[in-house]
Formats: C-alpha cells, sequence, structure tokens
C-alpha cells in the first residue's frame, strides 16, 4: 500500500516503519496466514482475498522504497534529507508527510549501508 489517501483519492502519508526488517517479516507472516479479515487503523476491514492484496501492496511499497534507497546510495547520496525528497518524488509525492517517508528511507538505509 503506497498510504493514506485523502477524501479526494489524493496521496497523503506513506506508511511509517522504522524497521524495515521486521516490518516486511511481519507483513510476510500476517500473509502466510491467510486472514479471512484484516483490521487496520486507517482502512475500512478487508475480507480474503482484499487482505492478501493489501498485504501484497505493503510489501510491495516497502520494495519499492528498498530499490529506491539503494539505487540512490549507490550513486553516492548518502544525506538522509536529500534521499527523502528524491524519494518523494520516486515514491509520493506525500505533501506535509515527508518525514513520514523519511523514517521508511532511513530504515532501510540501516540495512542497506554500509556495517
Amino acid at each position: 500500500m503506497a498510504g493514506i489517501y485523502d477524501r479526494e483519492g489524493n496521496l497523503l502519508q506513506p506508511p511509517r516503519y522504522f524497521d524495515a526488517a521486521s516490518y516486511r517479516r511481519t507483513i510476510r507472516k500476517l500473509r502466510s496466514m491467510r486472514p479471512g479479515y484484516l483490521l487496520t487503523a486507517h482502512y475500512p476491514v478487508m475480507r480474503g482475498r482484499e487482505a492478501l492484496d493489501f498485504l501484497d501492496r505493503s510489501l510491495e511499497f516497502t520494495d519499492r522504497v528498498n530499490r529506491a534507497t539503494w539505487e540512490s546510495l549507490q550513486g553516492g547520496l548518502t544525506d538522509l534529507w536529500e534521499l527523502t525528497r528524491r524519494e518523494d518524488v520516486r515514491l509520493g509525492p506525500y505533501p506535509g508527510f515527508m518525514i513520514e517517508l523519511g523514517a521508511g528511507v532511513r530504515a532501510h538505509m540501516g540495512v542497506l549501508g554500509p556495517a
């Protein structure tokens, strides 16, 4: 899932997570359970296939953040603010909520960056 939308359907806020590996592991675990229902804080109750599709889209979003962050790091960009601005263009935009996107970018930098 690319995030939360406003009432007009505009992308507003990205998913916020601080630990990329744990977040992805949780999504996969939920997916493997094949939930009959999925209840979230910001979306209506989802059932069956709809729940699985939501989890798939959520995992795909983390893949996109991971890929975009990797490409930026490989290009020599290491400043979190600059990385977040670049990813906002590629993944958003998230007007007013780039800081939320920055949390995910930072989480992926921790996994991808030098040890």
